[in-house]
């Protein structure tokens, strides 16, 4: 299978919103920007607009509490879907994207910005 040349998005500076920066936790949000590289070293055609869904899960193990955050990583096209879940102290419940642009007019190129689903 021939590598595509879409996964040539997400490259260049990183940026977030101030609703991300205050309501997803940082060790999620550290773990979103690593699901996108992660996926960036595969063959998978990356679209433009990366789609998280964040709940929240709490198991009961032995009469202890575990708060899960579950990440469910989506894509419209074409069609992508990966749910991942890590133990954290505060989970969220949120929808988030983070979206890779390219603009020709402008002296930075390439970048991409993260937010919640409400901030677009």
């Amino acid at each position: 299978m021939e590598s595509n040349n879409a996964n040539h998005r997400f490259k260049g500076h990183r940026y977030i919103t101030r609703g991300f920066h205050h309501r997803i936790p940082s060790e999620v949000q550290e773990k979103l920007w690593q699901l996108i590289d992660d996926l960036k070293k595969t063959d998978i055609e990356m679209d433009y607009l990366m789609v998280f869904e964040l709940r929240i899960r709490i198991d009961t193990e032995h009469d202890k509490k575990k708060y899960m955050q579950v990440i469910e990583h989506t894509q419209q096209i074409p069609p992508y879907k990966n749910i991942i879940e890590m133990e954290v102290e505060n989970p969220v419940q949120e929808k988030v994207f983070i979206i890779s642009t390219e603009d020709s007019s402008l002296e930075l190129r390439e970048y991409s910005t993260a937010m919640l689903a409400e901030e677009y």
